[in-house]
């Protein structure tokens, strides 16, 4: 499957699809985003190897919900059933965890990284203040400062470089049985493409986030399965087979 470029627009319809899908089901949607919530709970039970574990089922998780989505899409009920077949279906479930083991390895590299940089500020803060180099305080203010800038900026680059690997590689193995590496490629590939509509997908989002934080964040019990079928439809109109393909409908 080869993707297209889509207009900039189409990211609003894209949450309005993910706005439908979940008034069509919503107490289903709920439950399962609480049973994930337990999920990611579970995993800071056991210090280190509970996230590791989290990192490599995620694509799994979120794939199952967009199967779900396909499912809603389709006219067909969702059920809880739906929130783990990334995990119970053969087909699916070693590539998903392939990707789920990339992931792992972004989020290894990205803490060795913050390692790196918290010990060079406090190498650097350490040094000022022994050989007296102005306020040693405010060096090492300074420092940090600029330590947590750089560490930020760094993090975003890492979050950016998943959302692009796998935003569209997991519907492509979950739905096309597309080996990990080329679904990966074909994702970056698509999203490259398509960089202007998914950036207000992703502007949008954020400001969501903010929103959905509010009430005690229980707004990321609807946010989470509005944004999940918004990507599916966004991976329906980008993948679209042929020009004349049906487009998602927010109608």
């Amino acid at each position: 499957m080869q993707p297209r470029r889509v207009d900039v627009v189409r990211a609003l319809s894209w949450y309005g699809f993910g706005w439908q899908t979940f008034m069509a089901s919503p107490g289903v949607w709920i439950v399962m985003m609480l049973l994930i919530a337990l999920i990611m709970m579970a995993s800071h039970i056991i210090p280190f190897a509970g996230l590791l574990l989290l990192s490599l089922i995620w694509p799994a998780l979120i794939g199952a919900l967009m199967r779900a989505a396909k499912k809603a899409a389709e006219g067909h009920a969702v059920d809880l059933t739906d929130l783990f077949s990334g995990l119970t279906t053969e087909t699916n479930r070693t590539p998903l965890l392939v990707q789920g083991a990339v992931l792992l390895r972004l989020w290894v590299l990205l803490g060795i990284v913050a390692v790196l940089f918290a010990g060079g500020s406090l190498g650097i803060s350490a040094i000022s203040g022994a050989f007296g180099v102005g306020n040693g305080a405010g060096v090492a203010l300074g420092v940090m400062g600029v330590g947590i800038l750089l560490m930020s900026l760094i993090a975003l680059i890492f979050m950016l470089t998943a959302f692009v690997v796998q935003v569209f590689s997991i519907p492509l193995i979950m739905f096309h049985d597309v080996p990990p590496a080329e679904a990966m490629k074909s994702s970056t590939d698509a999203s490259l493409k398509n960089s202007a509509p998914l950036a207000v997908f992703l502007i949008i989002y954020f400001v969501l986030v903010m929103i959905a934080a509010i009430p005690f964040f229980l707004g990321f019990l609807v946010l989470g399965p509005v944004t999940v079928a918004a990507l599916y439809a966004g991976f329906r109109d980008i993948y679209a087979e042929t020009p004349g393909a049906r487009e998602i409908s927010v109608s």
